[in-house]
């Protein structure tokens, strides 16, 4: 890839390195002047809040974006530019990312409008592209009002409650709404009741969709009813941001272990029976993540284009569905590891799930590619792990080396 002065040798990348307004630059090398952080170095990829939705020209050509997580970057990305901006990439085509893929996920994604100004190919599958982007919904983006609801059949009062007061702990104005029969245990925490006849089954898609057809707030959490906030909720949303979608936050069980909360299910993409997988790596993107439907948090104008599927009830994944369709025009699910939520369940009922590092993407490179993916993989694993190493670990060059000899021999084969 050209180093930054070689690739503005081109008229067009020239005046846009030299326009008025913020400049941010991906990477440790930016020019003089212009904001600067490294991406990859950060959790999830995801910047400071105080650089969301601010910046004229966003670049990102210091190393060519081509790891396995790529839309999550992408997508951190276009959360730095400002109301209308330019987006600037370089990208390594390989087996996650190529041209066609990263244009089809910026042209279908929601709230943004892109148009490409500008591509470039060079030598080794190397791509230079620009892209003007118009931010739809920023203002609902910035918008930090909040609706709580919670849903219950009733026989959990004291549960409620207590998710009640972890409210009112943070937040004294905020809207509560309960999906539930009204109780004068929430007397004294300003508590909208939605007490409505739902028949026989537990119709919890449709009760999620009548929250949000009171909701006040433009950040709406959706909790079952065993749920409180921890501490500091508002002020980790504060540190996260506002600027997403469709997101949820840590979670743990009353003893302090963790609990899975941005998950991913073996489902073929069919919604069938599969393994469920508690995913553990914040760089890397499964081909079907959700998140936990007991627990989550969805922007009210998302929420309104895009409604949960009501005819789907209790134990009918209508958290998966949601994922999957939201997925389709390019909303990812997120995880704000600032704020946190504790769940009184029994620890036996994540049983099922399995902890995963690594993303189901390298099973189906394998399954369709089985002999020269193992290679081209191995590749791309060994730059990520040395970038990891190098900027994260701060490793030394022995520590360098002994890692690239490690991942050779894990990942290429005989």
């Amino acid at each position: 890839m050209p180093r930054f002065s070689e690739a503005l040798q081109g008229p067009f990348l020239q005046q846009l390195s030299e326009r008025l307004g913020s400049q941010f630059w991906d990477g440790r090398g930016g020019p003089r002047g212009w904001h600067s952080a490294d991406l990859r170095a950060l959790p999830a990829y995801r910047p400071a809040a105080v650089h969301h939705g601010l910046h004229d020209v966003v670049w990102s050509i210091e190393q060519p974006i081509a790891a396995q997580g790529w839309k999550l970057h992408v997508d951190s990305l276009l959360r730095l530019v400002c109301q209308r901006g330019i987006l600037v990439l370089a990208i390594r085509r390989n087996f996650f990312i190529t041209v066609p893929a990263l244009k089809s996920f910026l042209f279908r994604k929601f709230g943004y409008s892109v148009q490409l100004l500008f591509e470039e190919e060079s030598a080794g599958g190397h791509w230079l592209l620009a892209f003007e982007v118009l931010r739809v919904n920023l203002a609902e983006q910035r918008d930090e009002s909040w609706t709580f609801s919670m849903l219950t059949r009733g026989d959990r009062q004291e549960d409620v409650r207590a998710f009640c007061q972890s409210i009112r702990r943070e937040d004294k104005h905020s809207q509560i709404v309960v999906v539930g029969p009204r109780t004068p245990l929430l007397d004294s925490y300003d508590v909208q009741f939605l007490d409505r006849d739902y028949g026989q089954y537990a119709a919890i898609a449709k009760k999620k969709n009548d929250v949000v057809e009171v909701a006040t707030g433009q950040n709406i959490l959706f909790a079952h009813d065993r749920y409180i906030l921890n501490r500091g909720f508002l002020s980790g949303f504060s540190t996260y941001g506002y600027d997403f979608e469709y997101v949820t936050t840590k979670q743990f069980y009353s003893s302090g272990k963790h609990y899975p909360a941005l998950c991913a299910i073996d489902d073929l993409r069919e919604l069938i029976l599969g393994r469920v997988y508690d995913t553990q790596n914040d760089k890397e993107f499964w081909q079907t993540p959700y998140l936990n439907g007991g627990f989550f948090a969805v922007k009210k104008h998302v929420i309104e284009k895009h409604p949960l599927n009501p005819m789907l009830f209790h134990h009918q994944a209508e958290d998966v569905e949601f994922a999957r369709h939201v997925a389709s025009v390019g909303i990812l699910p997120l995880l704000n590891p600032y704020s946190s939520a504790v769940t009184n369940a029994p620890e036996t009922s994540t049983e099922p799930f399995s902890q995963a590092f690594r993303s189901d993407f390298y099973r189906t490179i394998e399954q369709y590619y089985p002999s020269t993916s193992a290679r081209a993989k191995g590749i791309d694993m060994i730059i990520e792990r040395l970038h990891r190493a190098r900027f994260e670990e701060n490793a030394t060059w022995p520590r360098l080396f002994a890692i690239v000899v490690r991942e050779i021999y894990r990942w290429l084969p005989p």
